[in-house]
């Protein structure tokens, strides 16, 4: 075996003897092993901490030459005091076919092997964590100075160059109005609203939400109490609000705090979240009664028959419902067949992550531009521009460079692997527990139960195996249930004459799912059970989408400010057709368009369609070509295009259809147009979404995996380029598009 040696020292105390003795023991341990050393790797001065060491680099770089198959050093600190860095460099290597040794550390094979090598790069973080003790130590004596730490900011507060706080007399005024609207009667919604219909953003720029509103309501530093992990300074700061006025909001804050259904009472209600109505597809919430002796009973009630009388459903028991739901949970999942295939797809879908490297490369992207902003911003100060604008602009961006960092370090990470053994030895657990047992019922639920829908006549479960994560809706089950079901199963209710029926289903149901499994228990009536409408744009899907963006078209054309993303992919568009000389432009689901005036403005002709008539109202108004149309009948536009651009539209389009829609817009393309699709993936899903900010109507969504998405364009249209951009939480796929 031929092998490199690594070495370095850190301080002044260490001197280059202990290179010295470093490389000696380092050969000494090659000659016991038979090993061949071929170079050496040496560090003078250098920190363990970071990986900013140019010969360590550059053993990583060669490693890819495959000349040598092991790194040897010293000890496992000289590779580095940060577990994290460790773990990413020798997944380097080891990508590389190359093994780390160690001379003075013996770690046995195996998995005992394992557990040592982690004790002692735990020890070697340790001795790296010392350092950030003396920077804390530095950070309380400024935060009992009273000064800013590098925190958040609080909104109507500034910072001078030596760190202390100044009332921002325009955002203070603004902190004022949000304390005065909520003492005077105004909800944490209202108060929402009014921020953001009048553009009033957060200290980072967003939209303010309900969740941002609270939390600066709560915030005491409004009233001068300064506050910096477990140091508290009263009056150590600028006061913006009266404690007069902090402490009536907190009452009335504290008042208003709703205690959630789930915890309504003494009762737990286990299928929070998880159960909907079969009838109106709204969810169902936890309700109680007194009856006439003073005892007190639980429900599962629908929101719409409880709230406004629009529905029938009848109110269920909560305690049977919980009983049946774990009963029928532990027969149909909790069966080795059941636990082999979850724990076969949970091992496919952990190899399938490890492969995946796009989010890696979306924060090296974003690394970049952060560290380039940071030099644009560092040439403007070398100028002598210097302003709190700046100043707090490079706080903001030095502090998104360390989260960027942090997540670049988690992402190169090789994940640990999960056995399939492991998988099936952690399911067994939830064998043989006792199904009136409320513990074990909530175990159950929590793990394995995805959403419940719940007629007068049958229960519809789907049983999600991959995480809360997970989103599917009750159309969706409906579909996977009973349009395609065969055959009867053994599994029925306890409450006689009830028979049932199940069917299953693999992953391309639902997003970040590995196993599905869709079970229908239906009460009897006559000798049939209940037909379920298939999904496809129906009228009623087309009808709530219009509402929808009808009823939220006013607050999207106020909304001018674009997601950085969004402006990106728009640009790269751009620049394709303009450099291919495209003349006219067709834009699916214009909005109030916003992305068609831009196009206009530079010198294309431009049509936009949408489904909301307040939508295509705005677009008129910014004097496009507009036409209230949907894409299943494009050719009713009567012309072609160059181009067309169809950013987060087709994800309100079923899978079903989306082959009829592929079609429509191949007709009115051009041959050798161009064709932008923008839509949200990961895996594939259809689901359904209420923004109750905005309105009660859902709306329809599909998501789309890379695989399924290339099979089905590739019918119609020539794929250019294919990128999938991590988008919060989500994937986006950017896909560019030919008709050829």
């Amino acid at each position: 075996m031929n092998a490199v040696i690594y070495a370095r020292y850190s301080s002044e105390r260490q001197t280059e003897q202990s290179i010295e003795g470093q490389l000696r023991e380092c050969m000494e341990f090659a000659e016991q092993n038979d090993i061949q050393v071929i170079g050496t790797y040496i560090d003078r001065a250098k920190s363990g901490r970071t990986d900013n060491r140019a010969d360590f680099q550059k053993m990583l770089r060669d490693s890819k030459s495959k000349a040598f198959e092991a790194v040897i050093v010293w000890k496992i600190d000289r590779f580095g005091r940060n577990r994290e860095d460790i773990a990413k460099n020798k997944a380097i290597l080891r990508k590389n076919g190359v093994t780390v040794l160690y001379a003075k550390e013996h770690i046995p094979d195996g998995a005992e092997g394992i557990i040592l090598e982690g004790l002692l790069e735990s020890l070697a973080e340790y001795y790296s964590a010392e350092l950030k003790e003396k920077i804390v130590r530095g950070m309380r004596e400024s935060a009992y100075k009273c000064k800013y730490n590098g925190s958040g900011l609080a909104l109507g507060y500034s910072v001078d160059s030596d760190h202390n706080f100044h009332i921002d007399p325009d955002r203070a005024s603004v902190v004022q109005k949000i304390f005065s609207m909520y003492d005077e009667g105004a909800r944490i919604v209202d108060i929402q609203k009014y921020l953001n219909e009048r553009n009033i953003k957060t200290n980072t720029g967003r939209d303010f939400s309900h969740n941002a509103v609270s939390k600066l309501l709560r915030n005491r530093r409004y009233i001068g109490e300064y506050s910096w992990n477990d140091i508290v300074i009263p009056n150590g700061m600028p006061q913006i609000i009266n404690e007069e006025l902090f402490e009536r909001v907190q009452k009335r804050m504290d008042k208003n705090k709703r205690t959630p259904s789930a915890g309504r009472g003494e009762a737990q209600f286990l299928l929070t979240g998880k159960i909907f109505c079969g009838m109106c597809k709204g969810t169902m919430i936890g309700d109680s009664g007194t009856g006439k002796g003073g005892n007190k009973f639980y429900y599962y009630s629908c929101r719409h028959k409880k709230k406004d009388r629009t529905c029938k459903k009848k109110s269920v028991k909560k305690d049977w419902l919980e009983h049946e739901v774990t009963r029928l949970t532990a027969s149909v999942v909790l069966q080795d067949d059941v636990i082999s295939y979850i724990a076969d797809k949970v091992v496919e879908i952990k190899q399938k992550e490890h492969a995946d490297k796009s989010m890696l490369e979306y924060y090296n992207e974003r690394l970049n531009e952060t560290n380039s902003a940071i030099r644009n911003i560092m040439k403007a100060i070398e100028a002598g521009i210097i302003t709190d604008t700046t100043r707090n602009r490079l706080m903001e961006l030095e502090d998104e460079r360390a989260d960027i960092e942090i997540e670049i370090a988690k992402e190169s990470i090789l994940r640990p692997t999960i056995t399939r053994e492991q998988v099936i030895f952690f399911l067994n657990r939830f064998k043989g527990g006792q199904i009136e047992d409320k513990e074990y019922q909530k175990k159950i639920i929590d793990m394995f139960v995805n959403k419940v829908i719940l007629y007068d006549d049958k229960l519809i479960i789907t049983y999600n195996y991959s995480g809360d994560e997970n989103e599917t809706t009750a159309e969706i089950i409906e579909e996977a249930a009973l349009s395609d079901s065969g055959g009867c199963s053994d599994k029925c209710l306890t409450a006689p004459p009830y028979q049932s029926w199940f069917y299953m289903t693999c992953s391309d149901f639902l997003f970040k799912s590995a196993y599905t499994h869709v079970s229908v228990f239906s009460f009897r009536k006559g000798n049939a059970c209940t037909e379920a409408r298939r999904i496809h744009m129906d009228k009623s899907f087309k009808e709530n989408l219009k509402n929808y963006y009808n009823q939220d078209a006013a607050r999207r054309n106020r909304n001018k400010i674009r997601a950085h993303w969004k402006i990106k992919v728009r640009k790269n568009f751009y620049t394709v057709i303009k450099r291919e000389n495209k003349k006219t432009l067709l834009e699916l689901g214009a909005g109030a368009g916003f992305d068609s005036l831009f196009f206009q403005k530079k010198g294309f002709r431009v049509t936009a369609v949408d489904i909301s008539s307040e939508n295509i109202r705005h677009c008129r108004e910014k004097g496009l070509e507009a036409y209230e149309l949907d894409f299943y009948d494009l050719s009713a536009l009567h012309k072609k295009f160059d181009c067309i651009y169809a950013l987060n539209t087709l994800l309100h389009v079923p899978k079903a259809d989306l082959p009829k829609v592929l079609q429509e817009i191949h007709a009115v393309l051009e041959q050798d147009g161009l064709f932008y699709l923008g839509v949200y993936g990961g895996k594939d899903n259809e689901t359904v979404f209420i923004n109750s900010s905005v309105s009660d109507t859902p709306r329809f969504f599909t998501f789309y995996s890379e695989k399924y998405l290339k099979t089905v364009l590739k019918d119609y249209f020539q794929i250019v380029d294919f990128k999938t951009i991590p988008v919060g939480t989500n994937r986006f796929h950017s896909v560019l598009l030919r008709k050829i």
